[in-house]
C-alpha cells in the first residue's frame, strides 16, 4: 500500500510540474430559511476545481434537506447518513477559454443578463442545467455567444413504447457589439421547443430565432412543418467607467413578425452600480407586464421548467426573470469591502398582481390595453431588508452570512391579510489548494508540516 501511495505522489507531483496546474478541495455547510426554503434546512456538500492552462474542471456533490416551497422531496432508495435528506444536482463543469474564445458544457448554473438580483433571459433559480455555453470573440468590438440549454430529455416507456416525458429545451444567443471601451450595445434572443432535444435548424441559421420559425410555417411550402415554439427578443446597452456602471435591457415575450404588434408582453431591468473606494452601491429595477413567460395558446410553452407542476414557487420554477409575469421589484444593496471580510446592507420592494403562467389566457386578453401592468384590484407587497457579511476566518475558511425579514402586505392577494417571515442565509466553507509546496512536502513524507488552516 505504501509502495501504491509513493507512486501516486510521484505521478501527481509530475503532472503538477510538466502540467501546470493547480487543485482545490473544498468542503461546505449551508443553513437557510428564505422565500423557496420554507422551513429552516441544511445543505452540505464537497467538491473540486482543477485548473491545467486554459481548461478548467469544476465538480461538486451535494446532500440537503431544503423543502421546495411544500414539497419535500424524498431519496428513493437506501444508503444514506442521515434521514429525510436528498442529493440535487450539483453543479459539474468542462470548460476552456481562451482571449477569443470559450466553452463550457455539463451542469450548469447559467444567468444571461446584466443584472446581479435580476438576470431576464436565464437565470439559476433552481438546479444546474445539462447544458453548453461557447462565445467567439472575432475582434475586440464584437462578440457571439450561444446556450444550449437541455431543460428536460425525452423518456420512453420500454414496456409500452410510449412516450412518458417530453423533452423541452431552450436556445438563448446573444450579439454583443463594443464600439468603445466605455459602452456595449447587444442583441438577445431565446426560444424555447418541446418534443424534441436538438433543433438543428435554430442552431445552424444566420437568421434569428423568429424569422427561421415564420420561414418553417410558412403556409403552403413544401417545407412547412408542424412548429409552434416560444420566441423571445431583446435588447441591452451599458455604459461602464471605473467608478460607476450603468445598463439597461428589455426582453420581449412570444413575439413574431406574421402576428405584427398586439398586446405587449416585456420584461426589463434598469441598474446602477458605483463604488467609492471601499463602498459599493447596486441598484436594480426590474419588472415584467401581465402575461409575459405566460402560456398563449394549447401548447404549455410557459417560460418556466416545470410546466406540469404549478405548486412550485414561482422564483424556483421561472427559467428566466425570477418573479414571472405582473410585477415590478427594486433592488438596494450596499458593501464595504475589505481584504479579509465585508459587510453590508440589503433592501428589496416587490409588488406583484396575479400571477398564473399555467392557466390559459382568458379569452378577452386581447381587448385590453396593449400594455397591462398591475392594474389588479388587489397587489401583494413585500419589503424585504437584510444585514449581510463575509469573513476569511484564516486564508482557507470563509464564513458568509445573510439575516433579514420580510414584511408582506395583502398575503395572496387578500385585502390587508399582513405576515412577517424570518430569512437567514449562513454558510461555512473550507478550501485547500494542492500546489507545488503541498506536494513536495507529501512526497518526502512531511504531511504533518502542513498548514491545513
Amino acid at each position: 500500500m505504501k509502495r501504491y501511495f509513493s507512486i501516486f505522489v510521484v505521478l501527481i507531483s509530475f503532472v503538477s510540474l510538466s502540467m501546470c496546474y493547480s487543485l482545490d478541495v473544498f468542503a461546505f455547510f449551508e443553513s437557510k430559511q428564505d422565500r423557496i426554503v420554507s422551513e429552516p434546512g441544511m445543505m452540505w456538500g464537497a467538491g473540486f476545481e482543477l485548473k491545467w492552462n486554459d481548461f478548467s474542471f469544476y465538480s461538486e456533490v451535494l446532500e440537503t434537506n431544503f423543502k421546495i416551497g411544500d414539497i419535500s422531496p424524498k431519496w428513493p432508495i437506501w444508503g444514506k447518513l442521515f434521514e429525510n435528506t436528498y442529493y440535487p444536482f450539483g453543479q459539474s463543469i468542462l470548460a476552456y477559454e481562451s482571449p477569443q474564445f470559450r466553452i463550457s458544457t455539463g451542469m450548469q448554473n447559467l444567468n444571461e443578463g446584466l443584472g446581479q438580483e435580476y438576470p431576464l433571459f436565464i437565470s439559476s433559480n433552481n438546479t444546474p442545467y445539462p447544458s453548453v455555453e461557447f462565445e467567439v470573440s472575432p475582434f475586440e468590438w464584437l462578440s457571439f455567444q450561444q446556450d444550449l440549454i437541455l431543460v428536460r430529455t425525452a423518456v420512453d416507456n420500454p414496456l409500452t413504447a410510449q412516450s412518458s416525458q417530453t423533452s423541452k429545451s431552450v436556445y438563448y444567443r446573444k450579439t454583443t457589439v463594443k464600439p468603445f471601451e466605455f459602452l456595449k450595445i447587444g442583441f438577445q434572443e431565446s426560444v424555447l421547443f418541446m418534443g424534441r432535444d436538438f433543433d438543428i435548424y435554430y442552431l445552424l441559421s444566420p437568421l434569428n430565432y423568429i424569422m427561421s420559425q415564420d420561414i418553417r410555417a410558412t403556409i403552403n411550402a413544401p417545407w412547412k412543418e408542424p412548429v409552434n415554439d416560444n420566441c423571445m427578443v431583446g435588447g441591452f446597452i451599458e455604459f461602464t467607467q471605473p467608478q460607476y456602471r450603468i445598463f439597461s435591457e428589455v426582453l420581449v415575450d412570444d413575439w413574431s413578425w406574421k402576428q405584427g404588434v398586439g398586446v405587449i408582453k416585456m420584461a426589463w431591468n434598469t441598474g446602477l452600480d458605483f463604488n467609492f473606494d471601499r463602498n459599493y452601491f447596486q441598484f436594480e429595477f426590474a419588472g415584467a407586464s401581465k402575461y409575459t413567460f405566460h402560456r398563449t395558446g394549447k401548447y404549455p410553452y410557459q417560460y418556466v421548467r416545470y410546466e406540469s407542476i404549478p405548486e412550485l414557487p414561482i422564483e424556483y420554477n421561472m427559467i428566466g426573470y425570477k418573479y414571472g409575469e405582473n410585477n415590478a421589484a427594486f433592488s438596494a444593496r450596499y458593501t464595504y469591502k475589505e481584504n479579509d471580510y465585508d459587510f453590508g446592507l440589503s433592501y428589496e420592494h416587490l409588488v406583484f398582481g396575479s400571477r398564473d403562467p399555467f392557466s390559459p389566457l382568458p379569452p378577452d386578453w386581447k381587448d385590453h390595453s396593449n400594455f397591462r401592468w398591475l392594474d389588479d384590484p388587489v397587489l401583494q407587497r413585500e419589503n424585504y431588508i437584510a444585514l449581510n457579511g463575509r469573513w476569511n476566518i484564516t486564508p482557507k475558511i470563509e464564513l458568509n452570512g445573510e439575516i433579514g425579514a420580510s414584511f408582506v402586505e395583502n398575503e395572496g392577494l387578500v385585502q390587508n391579510k399582513s405576515n412577517v417571515y424570518p430569512r437567514f442565509d449562513f454558510s461555512i466553507k473550507y478550501t485547500f489548494p494542492i500546489n507545488e509546496e503541498v506536494m513536495g512536502k507529501i512526497s518526502s513524507g512531511k504531511i504533518f508540516d502542513l498548514n491545513f488552516f
